[in-house]
């Protein structure tokens, strides 16, 4: 199979370092998971399959999107799924494994400069435009709209009617697991100084993610998952 992009070609070898990393911040939990000695060959395995999927990745503009990251994040989480699975664990118990490995590599950011990103990112000035990069280039990208807000709760909705990662989960058949990946973003948001409340997202098969914002506020706990309880309706 070749590359969609020779973008990720060119950017293999650095991503499948990175990966490594990451996949060492959970070593405890994965030996717990399959035996100390299965390790080099899970981290082959997954390695491996990480490499596929690095080929159906779609191209939504390389280095000059700063959300690029996070489409390739996703491809590390699915192989790590993919092999997982094999190994007979079950859905939720990978689900908190990558939820373990997500806020560790979040956690390695320091926090003023998570902060510092958050008051950039999501200032609107600067979503304004990352909307019009949006609707002017790529058609697997993410789409979104942005609304100011009167409720006191938060200051700013982004609206996201379409999302590359959901896109890509759609194409590598892996839907199932991706509520979890998206409940990180309660982490990150956190990490970026900002709060983050949702009532749906694109990932549950919802229509969107309606991503409520506020420059001072609160984020829920990524554990146990915001979709997991029944009793709010926050996502």
């Amino acid at each position: 199979m070749e590359y969609k992009h020779e973008y990720y070609k060119k950017n293999k070898k650095k991503y499948d370092k990175q990966f490594i990393k990451y996949i060492l911040l959970v070593r405890d939990e994965i030996d717990e998971l399959i035996g100390d000695r299965a390790f080099e060959e899970f981290k082959r395995d997954v390695l491996k399959q990480f490499n596929q999927l690095l080929k159906e990745v779609q191209y939504v503009g390389g280095d000059k999107n700063k959300m690029t990251s996070g489409l390739v994040q996703s491809a590390y989480f699915f192989a790590v799924y993919d092999v997982l699975t094999k190994y007979g664990v079950s859905i939720h118990v990978i689900g908190h494994l990558l939820t373990n490995m997500g806020e560790r590599i979040l956690d390695r950011i320091p926090d003023i400069v998570g902060k510092i990103a958050g008051k950039y990112m999501y200032s609107a000035s600067t979503i304004r435009r990352r909307q019009k990069k949006e609707r002017s280039s790529y058609k697997d990208n993410w789409v979104s709209s942005i609304q100011e807000s009167s409720n006191d709760d938060y200051d700013i909705t982004v609206t996201y009617t379409q999302c590359a990662i959901q896109l890509f989960a759609k194409n590598t058949g892996h839907l199932d697991i991706l509520p979890y990946m998206c409940n990180l973003d309660y982490k990150l948001y956190k990490k970026l100084g900002l709060g983050l409340k949702r009532t749906k997202t694109l990932a549950e098969g919802y229509d969107c993610c309606d991503f409520m914002i506020s420059r001072r506020g609160d984020c829920f706990p990524i554990w146990p998952p915001q979709f997991l309880d029944k009793s709010t309706k926050y996502r």
